[in-house]
């Protein structure tokens, strides 16, 4: 048996945020960059867009020639320019790729200084889980003064000063308590057309399995897992709560097994579920279950067979589980069965 999983998670909710300074957060080795376009490698000076300009070692581009990042002049949020710098013009080597961005830009008409600000905005996140945000960053001169901004607030990483033409690592720890996130970056300096150099941005979640994403079980105990689509009963199917899993978060009613719901019972109609600990989850045992209590208790609840329509016979078949959390965000979660009709 196996598990597949995919995080799935919507809307705003409270949060907390702390900054620190560091050379090197370790991250899980299957972590997924969150930003697009992390290191500035689109467009490319040598295929440049309508609506991007050379300037023959550097260019520079209107924010609808951009994909992923949004630029807006940092005094009145209007859309703006940003530049796109390479070792060629500064001497100083992009610390991933081959390009860099720069916040102080040229090519404005009217009024207004240089500065700009560029955010990703609405990046869907685990309200369970803890995510670092790292970039690397350089000033080009000495009075160039970088804002990092979570969600429109500004962050202030400790640690010694930004160096000139020099890049640091920097890293921003977020949440949990996130289910979407803006993230930008903006120059706050005196508004000439130079500014603070950007390069290798990264949004990753800390955790080695997100919480949003449990490790489920059909049929806990038994391999290959059986599916009659011709039974009346019920089909068991566990839920494993971890360290930042609390299953009694879970809104059992909004569950659905393929496209079954829970089984009630009784004149009240009580969903016919069940929190206990049965153990871990542990693909060095049999049906990847270890029945030693783990000190994490699960959820175990049964669906309505006859009402799973949507899955084909066969041998390992992928079957998911989807349930909204109490606060808002959501789970997913997915494994193997053996789909019969009898």
């Amino acid at each position: 048996m196996t598990v597949r999983q995919h995080l799935f998670t919507t809307a705003a909710a409270i949060y907390a945020i702390a900054a620190f300074f560091g050379l090197g957060i370790s991250a899980p080795v299957s972590a997924q960059n969150l930003i697009a376009n992390p290191s500035f490698e689109v467009p490319q000076d040598n295929a440049l867009p309508a609506g991007c300009f050379d300037q023959g070692s550097w260019f520079f581009c209107t924010d609808a020639a951009l994909p992923s990042w949004t630029v807006k002049w940092e005094d009145d949020k209007t859309p703006g320019n940003l530049e796109f710098q390479t070792q060629a013009t500064l001497g100083l080597a992009p610390t991933d790729g081959l390009q860099y961005a720069e916040l102080g830009t040229h090519g404005r008409v009217g009024n207004g200084d240089n500065n700009v600000e560029i955010s990703q905005s609405a990046i869907v996140l685990c309200i369970l889980d803890a995510y670092t945000l790292t970039y690397d960053h350089a000033k080009r001169e000495d009075n160039d003064f970088l804002a990092v901004r979570i969600d429109g607030a500004a962050v202030a990483p400790v640690g010694p000063a930004p160096a000139v033409q020099s890049f640091n690592n920097y890293s921003v720890a977020i949440g949990p308590g996130f289910l979407d996130v803006d993230v930008a970056f903006a120059e706050v300096g005196p508004g000439g057309s130079l500014g603070s150099l950007l390069d290798n941005v990264s949004l990753t979640n800390d955790a080695v399995q997100s919480g949003c994403e449990p490790n489920i079980n059909v049929h806990p105990g038994s391999d290959p897992n059986p599916l009659n689509l011709g039974s009346g009963g019920s089909t068991p199917v566990a839920i494993f709560g971890s360290a930042v899993l609390d299953v009694s978060l879970i809104i059992v009613d909004s569950l659905t097994f393929a496209d079954a719901g829970v089984k009630t019972v009784g004149k009240s109609n009580r969903e016919l579920c069940n929190i206990t600990d049965i153990g871990s989850y542990d693909e060095a045992f049999f049906d990847n279950l270890n029945p030693t209590p783990d000190g994490f208790v699960d959820l175990v609840c049964h669906f309505v067979t006859a009402e799973i329509a949507a899955l084909g016979l066969g041998e390992d078949i992928t079957v998911e589980v989807h349930g909204d959390l109490t606060g808002g965000g959501s789970i997913w979660g997915s494994d193997l069965v053996k789909v019969v009709k009898e």
